[in-house]
């Protein structure tokens, strides 16, 4: 396994999220680009960035109920 990111790409991913985000103003957004011909991925990106301090119960099982 070896790294595909291209740092160029990387930077403008994480400039276009920002500037969208900030434009919408939705809570987050998120990209992911890569290259269709070998699937390497160039570049990933999310913003507002993963604090893992914020903790979020966005997976609960509906079957069972909030206590799981």
């Amino acid at each position: 396994m070896y790294l595909t990111i291209d740092i160029g790409i990387q930077k403008e991913a994480e400039s276009i999220i920002k500037k969208y985000h900030d434009l919408l103003k939705d809570d987050s957004i998120s990209v992911l680009v890569y290259d269709p011909f070998n699937g390497q991925i160039k570049a990933s990106a999310s913003y507002p960035s993963y604090n893992p301090n914020n903790y979020n119960d966005a997976f609960t099982l509906q079957a069972l109920g909030p206590d799981y």
